[in-house]
């Protein structure tokens, strides 16, 4: 019940909205003995569907897993300047050398809380879960907590990305130390 009323009330303000080029970098596994990095590059359209918004994603690990995803977000404003960005999205995954999550299809449901920055970018952090929903017998399902720089797409967001490239440089050069349980 809660939800119509915030898609109701909120309609309003989404009228227009910025494509998002998004760059996450953060901890796969985040919740088990097994962690390593992970970057995440994701394209969220400023079309919409009603408050909708569709998303396209590539997110790859260092032990060269990767999953394919799209799906739908829904950016819901707090404060002028505070959004909380929950999200679903179906996708194709491949473990590479990691996890095996039970089967190729996957379904990544995630929240972000976001903070916008002028009308350049949004900061903030997020916490997702990959499961194949109980399609295959194994499903062990695993978390990602990461960093979110989510810039609009122009010129001068192109200096932050290539910032998170270079975080990610450091997580796939092989020491991956800072993220093991001390």
């Amino acid at each position: 019940m809660l939800l119509p009323a915030l898609i109701f009330c909120q309609e309003k303000q989404y009228k227009k909205k910025t494509d998002y080029l998004e760059a996450d970098a953060g901890v796969f596994e985040v919740f088990d003995s097994d962690r390593t990095g992970f970057f995440n590059v994701q394209f969220q359209s400023g079309h919409h569907l009603s408050v909708l918004y569709p998303i396209a994603g590539f997110m790859f690990n260092v032990t060269s897993g990767y999953y394919l995803y799209t799906g739908l977000a829904l950016p819901l404003p707090v404060t002028d300047f505070l959004i909380l960005q929950p999200s679903i999205s179906p996708g194709y995954y491949e473990r590479g050398d990691g996890i095996d999550l039970g089967c190729p299809f996957e379904i990544r449901s995630s929240c972000a809380i976001l903070v916008k920055v002028k009308n350049l970018m949004q900061l903030g952090i997020e916490i997702a879960h990959l499961s194949n929903a109980g399609i295959s017998k194994h499903n062990p399902g695993t978390e990602t907590l990461s960093v979110v720089l989510n810039p609009t797409c122009t010129q001068e967001s192109g200096i932050a990305i290539s910032a998170w490239l270079s975080f990610f440089r450091l997580l796939n050069s092989g020491n991956t130390d800072f993220l093991q349980k001390g």
